[in-house]
């Protein structure tokens, strides 16, 4: 059985590689990631400048149902990335696989400016991260305006003429924000939600036709649902940080809880986007089932990334080779 994929010109070997922000920002980690069974490498997230990232406690592992995080992304800058990628992508050449570098701008002009080192660099693919912590007009994410996700990926599409993969997160649609609010007031609560874009009604239709008609060769689905608060089992919050002197107790939530949510993500833009627009689903992913499930909602590829950080680089062996099983018994 062929279990190769092509999207926007790129063949992988099979439908499951790795996700960004986990352990594939060095030159050490390419490696590692060349000589597993990922079927292609993507690296990042990448930021103009360089950051440290987060203090405190900023990872918190609920086995097996959840993650949430709130790392700050932690990596080298435009600078780091400039010497290191050459070289990932010749490990990624020698190992016949595509590779591509997520980015996170903080305004089109960075995107910009980071998409065109990553194809001067060689890279496959540029993928932007419209959706981790990337804020703008206060603490908006960029794919919650669709204003702002048409003004950066046109201007990445009019820069670059390698495939353009957006990221996004989920959106809450207008019925629940009607609840919400219904709630609330039954609880004699006062609350105003009209300010929250989040909310706008069939938003994720809006972004899957923009996205649609922007002709963007690859969607990914989803990044972590953000501002979630956990607490451990003392009673204390499991993320517990500092964001430019304020404490921060919440993080974007990944992991299996997810899963239910982005396959339905998917199944939406699917129905919208042309059959030639890939789409990369990335939430949940850790067994051979998952991708199966993925794959009837409308993915072509998926992005293994909690299960990374949890069990390293044997996870997709275990999920494809799982995948394999369940394809060649059926």
């Amino acid at each position: 059985m062929n279990y190769e994929r092509n999207i926007a010109g790129m063949k992988f070997a099979h439908p499951v590689m790795n996700g960004p922000g986990v352990n594939c920002k060095s030159l050490d980690e390419a490696v590692t990631l060349a000589e597993s069974l990922s079927s292609g490498i993507v690296v990042g997230a990448f930021t103009k400048m360089a950051r440290s990232g987060n203090p405190g406690d900023t990872a918190y592992f609920d086995i097996p149902e959840l993650s949430v995080n709130a790392l700050g992304m932690p990596n080298p800058g435009m600078a780091g990335l400039e010497a290191i990628l050459p070289k990932m992508v010749k490990i990624s050449r020698t190992a016949g696989k595509p590779i591509g570098v997520n980015i996170a701008g903080f305004s089109d002009i960075e995107f910009v400016e980071l998409a065109k080192l990553v194809e001067d660099c060689g890279a496959d693919w540029v993928e932007l991260n419209l959706s981790c912590p990337n804020v703008h007009d206060g603490n908006e994410l960029f794919c919650h305006s669709l204003g702002t996700t048409e003004k950066i990926v046109c201007s990445v599409m009019g820069n670059v003429s390698i495939p353009v993969d957006v990221k996004l997160s989920p959106f809450i649609d207008i019925g629940q924000k009607e609840d919400l609010e219904a709630s609330l007031r039954g609880l004699k609560i006062k609350a105003d939600l009209s300010e929250c874009n989040i909310f706008e009604s069939s938003y994720a239709y809006n972004m899957a036709e923009l996205l649609r008609d922007l002709n963007v060769n690859i969607v990914t689905l989803c990044n972590t649902l953000g501002n979630v608060l956990i607490f451990k089992e003392n009673g204390e919050p499991a993320i517990r940080t500092k964001v430019e002197d304020k404490q921060v107790l919440v993080g974007g939530m990944g992991g299996p809880i997810m899963k239910p949510i982005v396959i339905s993500f998917v199944s939406i833009f699917r129905r919208i986007l042309r059959p030639n627009q890939g789409i990369m689903a990335i939430g949940g992913v850790q067994r051979g089932l998952d991708v199966i499930e993925y794959e009837c909602a409308g993915a072509d590829m998926v992005q293994a990334s909690t299960v990374r950080a949890l069990r390293g680089e044997r996870a997709i062996e275990t999920i494809i080779t799982e995948y394999v099983s369940l394809k060649e018994s059926n």
